[in-house]
């Protein structure tokens, strides 16, 4: 029998003043930041995975609270697009610079 124990994350409850979440105002309340996906034997980069941050500002405590609560709420589909949306324009301006 294996004795691993499955890793949960550890939540720090937000304790400032959340800002409202719109599809509207996403991208200045949520950041996403680009993980590289890399060839371990080449060392290439032949992708990114987008990343939500930034979710405290908004009074969830991780990308996974903010999706569970959004779909509650009813407007999840909206929530989704806005921050698809945002990891492309992000993507975008981060090849620019």
């Amino acid at each position: 029998m294996n004795n691993i124990s499955p890793v949960v994350p550890s939540l720090v409850p937000f304790h400032g003043q959340a800002l409202p979440l719109t599809s509207q105002n996403i991208g200045r309340v949520l950041d996403i930041a680009f993980q590289p996906i890399v060839d371990i034997h080449s060392g290439r980069v032949f992708g990114f995975e987008a990343l939500l941050r930034n979710v405290a500002a908004a009074g969830y405590t991780s990308p996974i609270q903010l999706l569970d609560a959004r779909a509650e709420i009813g407007d999840l589909p909206e929530i989704e697009s806005a921050i698809v949306r945002l990891a492309f324009e992000r993507f975008v301006r981060m090849g620019k610079t």
